[in-house]
């Protein structure tokens, strides 16, 4: 077998190896294809967006839904943002977000970082792409820190995050919004694994049992209810 050698500025090389890193490129290609962002906005639109928002509120306000807001996603830490209660999972992972790591987390984002709770899979390789091209648009206005925009609109002395304990508010129907006039609140509770010494207290008279483990991020759990009576 002959094996043919190629001269580069700094080292010799042989034809194989350029085959083998030009294959392996192409691989890649394969496997990341170029995304459409116009594409990826209708994609988002109807796979996403009851989830995460696209844009800043009134007011310059930080939208959270369901997860958090994807405003300014590309180069981020994960699990940093002060706006959403991420999972100690998603912050311990270390990931920044970019088109690779988007890539792998939005493929199966339960073995790309065990442990969150985002359990919603793009499998297409081609809408990934796509959405991922999108969210490289949504990028955060100039002169506005992300970090320190508020997640509530208005300076109404009764906003829930102004209120103290023992505070008391009388409301009436007319002092209420109209329904889904007022962005959500966004106030999230932090997920953490349970501690080794974590006991249920029930009061005296009923017993509590564990009757499922082993359970990949459960969003809902059904149990049927008891018709047999005892004799």
């Amino acid at each position: 077998m002959k094996v043919f050698m190629i001269k580069t500025k700094t080292k010799w090389m042989s034809i194989a190896s350029l085959w083998f890193a030009a294959g392996a490129t192409m691989a890649t290609a394969q496997n990341n294809p170029a995304g459409n962002a116009q594409r990826g906005d209708q994609f988002f639109q109807t796979s996403c967006a009851l989830c995460h928002s696209s844009s800043l509120g009134p007011g310059n306000t930080v939208v959270i839904k369901q997860g958090p807001t994807l405003v300014g996603v590309m180069g981020r830490k994960a699990g940093t943002s002060p706006h959403f209660g991420f999972t100690q999972a998603l912050k311990d992972s270390g990931l920044v977000w970019n088109a690779e790591t988007l890539g792998s987390y939005l493929t199966d984002p339960t073995t790309a970082v065990p442990g969150t709770t985002m359990t919603v899979t793009v499998p297409d390789a081609s809408d990934r792409a796509d959405v991922i091209a999108y969210l490289a648009t949504l990028i955060v206005p100039a002169g506005v820190d992300l970090e320190k925009l508020p997640t509530v609109t208005g300076p109404d002395p009764d906003d829930w995050q102004r209120a103290s304990p023992g505070d008391q508010h009388y409301i009436t129907l007319a002092d209420l919004p109209a329904p889904f006039d007022t962005p959500p609140a966004g106030n999230f509770p932090t997920v953490v694994a349970r501690p080794a010494n974590a006991s249920l207290s029930v009061p005296a008279g009923f017993t509590v049992k564990q009757f499922a483990s082993g359970l990949s991020n459960p969003r809902i759990v059904r149990v049927a209810p008891k018709v047999s009576k005892d004799p």
